[in-house]
């Protein structure tokens, strides 16, 4: 997970959890992940206040690179709202689980 400018490595099944910003209202948002990809990165799920959201995603580049990956529609709640990312899985060609993300980007749901 890049927090600030550094990778932090995943093993496999390890997992980190985000606050989403407390300015977000309550209400239903559109979810966008902008995610970092490299040679050693994992195949991931995304689990907003522990529901998964959209299939696991396979962030294994050769090199790095960057892509948004919409997830789909997720309810805010008011207080204290998480985004846990996992390390499920990896692809073969990949050396490790590591994962980066740049931004979370919510929308408003139609």
């Amino acid at each position: 997970m890049w927090i600030g400018n550094w990778p932090t490595p995943f093993r496999f099944d390890g997992a980190i959890e985000l606050a989403l910003p407390a300015s977000a209202r309550r209400g239903r948002y559109r979810m966008t992940l902008r995610l970092v990809t490299s040679r050693d990165y994992g195949v991931l799920q995304a689990r907003p206040n522990g529901v998964a959201l959209g299939p696991p995603v396979d962030a294994y580049t050769p090199r790095v690179d960057a892509r948004s990956l919409p997830l789909g529609s997720v309810a805010i709640a008011a207080g204290p709202n998480l985004l846990r990312l996992e390390a499920v899985d990896r692809n073969p060609g990949s050396t490790g689980h590591a994962a980066g993300l740049d931004a979370i980007l919510l929308a408003p749901a139609p």
